[in-house]
């Protein structure tokens, strides 16, 4: 769905699920014969679960989605690629609150998201903002204006303002002092 969108451009790299259109057929696929249909998804290539969503903003945070670094790499929390308080997630079920748990633990953002009407979903939800577990939740339509658009645009900025006031402190920290005129 990221890949299809308009903010595609702006995405450094997507992790979910992945699906096969046209699997390999072996010698014993009595189906072989059978036309392939463009588009069509047939097989579930790789699925994600509580456990493979942990250990993936695991691999964000220490850099093991971009770099050869093993992911139970003992790394200094201040050298992390993408610290947990720099991270938003987004999601909308009970597979999603060990990622929420661990993000909250750590000063990340979480926002849980419910279909429009849908009135169980809300519920679930809203028992997750009442048992502390995520931050905020929405109507899953980021339209400009709604309550995910705005909550989204305002920690995003949030989070950009922090990064950049410590890079900026780090920079006038790290200033030599310089020589001045003796009298």
């Amino acid at each position: 769905m990221i890949k299809g969108s308009k903010v595609s451009e702006y995405v450094d790299g997507i992790w979910g699920c992945e699906f096969i259109e046209n699997p390999i057929r072996s010698n014993l696929d009595i189906k072989s014969d059978e036309p392939k249909k463009e588009g069509v998804l047939n097989q579930i290539g790789y699925m994600i679960d509580n456990t493979s969503k942990t250990r993936a903003i695991f691999e964000i945070n220490k850099g093991s989605n971009k770099f050869n670094i093993d992911v139970n790499s003992k790394i200094d929390k201040d050298k992390r690629r993408v610290p947990f308080e720099n991270m938003i997630y987004i999601a909308d079920g009970p597979s999603d609150i060990p990622v929420f748990s661990i993000l909250k633990q750590y000063g990340g953002k979480t926002f849980a998201i419910y279909p429009t009407g849908d009135t169980r979903a809300f519920n679930q939800v809203n028992n997750l903002i009442k048992d502390g577990r995520i931050d905020m939740y929405a109507p899953a339509d980021y339209s400009k204006g709604t309550t995910a658009y705005m909550w989204l645009t305002e920690n995003v900025k949030e989070i950009a303002d922090k990064i950049y006031n410590k890079n900026l402190k780090q920079l006038i920290d790290s200033a030599g002092s310089v020589p001045s005129h003796l009298t």
